[in-house]
């Protein structure tokens, strides 16, 4: 089955986060905080969100605040994951965001650099009557082989200074069709 091209994606695991953070955690930093709370639900945009709080000084190419979840529903049949961030554009002129994942079975990272996006190029959208920069994430997972279900989505500011909510919407992990 492994040999046989991929034809296209189909979802296993879909976060709505209606609940609760579904496993979600804050875990490390690296020169960056957490706010307070670090991570909650959040219906702020109109429809329950994953809301992490983080304070980014601008002072540094790599601002590091991870998430982390240890019982990735599906996480076997999983080949990708994607989610979109949203953060309030108010004040955002210059930086960049480089947001990637590891697997936490012997910290493995994933699409590092891949996913850089500075924050004149990302689209500004309406929600609400106020603007947010919105981030389309992809990740490959590749061959998990023996991993266990232990996820990380790094969020990274690159000489981005920002204090306050990203939110963190669309959350889902797709098989591989063949």
């Amino acid at each position: 089955v492994i040999n046989k091209p991929v034809t296209g994606y189909s979802p296993v695991t879909v976060y709505d986060f209606a609940k609760d953070t579904a496993g979600w955690e804050k875990e490390g930093t690296w020169q960056a905080n957490w706010g307070n709370p670090a991570l909650e639900t959040s219906q702020d945009l109109g429809k329950p969100m994953l809301k992490a709080n983080v304070e980014w000084s601008g002072k540094h190419d790599w601002e590091e605040v991870k998430l982390r979840n240890l019982r990735v529903l599906n996480f076997k049949k999983s080949a990708r994951f994607s989610f979109d961030t949203l953060i309030p554009a108010d004040g955002i002129f210059s930086g960049e965001l480089r947001p990637y994942a590891a697997l936490g079975d012997g910290w493995v990272k994933l699409d590092t650099d891949k996913n850089n996006k500075s924050v004149a190029d990302l689209p500004r959208v309406s929600i609400g009557g106020k603007m947010y920069l919105k981030h389309h994430v992809e990740i490959n997972m590749g061959d998990l082989g023996s991993r266990g279900p232990d996820v990380f989505i790094c969020l990274v500011g690159n000489k981005l200074a920002y204090k306050g909510p990203i939110y963190l919407d669309n959350l889902t992990f797709y098989k591989a069709d063949r």
